[in-house]
């Protein structure tokens, strides 16, 4: 099967050929669950071969294309990352809120995380603190000591440095 073998092309970091092997098979389906998966492969492989532009293409198209699927979704987490890359913070705040209001339960702390770093980066303060919150809620396997700080951080960026002497001081 084309897209196993562009599975293991990618693992592998054998770009043009996991390309090639997912196109094919792409080209060659009209089976939508395989065509979703070729159109994975292929934002995959774009966004691990640094062509964030390409990825966001193929993961637009499954966004459209397949909505309600798992890979739709997937696909909103990694524009998120693809903007944040690119440093488009608001795009891809914008993206990781799609997936977590799609996938919610699943890895909430860490993309509730990455979303308010994303509005961080963009300067959006105010959004930034209300998700690192929602992130603080939300059940993590570490500490949250970064999530901590990164809300302290916040709060100087905002000019409550008095909240935020009082987070940093809690922190030590």
């Amino acid at each position: 099967m084309r897209v196993e073998s562009g599975d293991h092309a990618l693992f592998n970091g054998d770009y043009d050929l996991a390309r090639a092997e997912y196109q094919q098979a792409l080209n060659q389906s009209g089976e939508p669950a395989l065509r979703v998966e070729a159109l994975w492969g292929l934002g995959r492989t774009e966004y691990e071969a640094g062509n964030y532009d390409g990825a966001i293409s193929y993961f637009n198209q499954i966004t459209n294309e397949y909505p309600g699927t798992v890979r739709g979704a997937q696909a909103h987490f990694l524009l998120g990352e693809a903007y944040y890359a690119l440093d488009r913070y608001a795009d891809a705040a914008a993206q990781y809120g799609a997936y977590l209001s799609l996938r919610a339960g699943l890895i909430d702390a860490y993309a509730l995380e990455v979303q308010g770093d994303a509005y961080f980066d963009a300067q959006n303060y105010i959004e930034a603190l209300g998700v690192y919150n929602s992130a603080n809620l939300a059940p993590r396997l570490d500490n949250g000591i970064d999530l901590q700080i990164k809300v302290a951080q916040t709060r100087t960026a905002i000019g409550d440095y008095a909240t935020a002497l009082a987070l940093y001081d809690a922190i030590a």
